[in-house]
This record gives structure tokens, C-alpha cells and sequence, in this order.
């Protein structure tokens, strides 16, 4: 035990491959908020959108991803995998049985 069995950080490569991009006016009436740091994103604000469609500020998403390679509000993985459902964690050893 000790190990982390969840999704490994992401890499630099891959935290530099996700879009910037500029919040629109009707984004930013929609209340769309960075889930890290629970600021509200505002029309022409930069920012980081995931392949989720989740939206944060490039410095809060860059920090999280560096220490967990998954969207901080869906943990779909940066390649797409969801991490929330039992085919992903099926494929993990049970911990159970490594301790037999």
C-alpha cells in the first residue's frame, strides 16, 4: 500500500497542449466560474478549456494538473478517461486481494 493507484500528473507537454481561450460575453452571463479557485471568469478573460468542456484559469488549472492528471469537476483524464466509473477502476488491482 502507499502507492497512488489514481490517473499519474500530467506532464508539461500535455498541460501546454490545452487551448486558451477567451470567455465569451455569453459564457460570462452564464456565471462561468473556475471550479479551482471559485472566481467568476469574465468576457475577454484567458482560459484553459479541458477536452470536457471544463473551463479554469491557466495558472489554477496548470497547478492541479501538475499533482493530478484529471479535471478537478468531472476527473475525466486529460486523454478522455473517466475516472468516476467502475470500467476504469476494473482494471486496477483490488487492494484487498494484494494484501492476501
Amino acid at each position: 500500500m502507499g502507492e497512488n493507484s489514481g490517473p499519474a500528473p500530467a506532464s508539461e507537454d500535455q498541460i501546454s497542449a490545452i487551448p486558451l481561450v477567451r470567455v465569451t460575453g455569453g459564457q460570462a452571463r452564464d456565471n462561468l466560474q473556475c471550479a479551482i479557485c471559485m472566481v467568476d471568469l469574465r468576457e475577454n478573460d484567458e482560459a484553459k478549456r479541458l477536452s470536457c468542456s471544463h473551463y479554469f484559469h491557466d495558472k489554477c488549472i496548470s497547478r492541479w494538473l501538475r499533482l493530478r492528471g484529471t479535471c478537478p469537476t468531472c476527473r475525466v483524464t486529460l486523454d478522455g478517461d473517466n475516472t468516476t466509473n467502475g470500467e476504469y477502476f476494473s482494471g486496477l488491482p483490488n487492494q484487498h486481494q494484494q494484501q492476501q
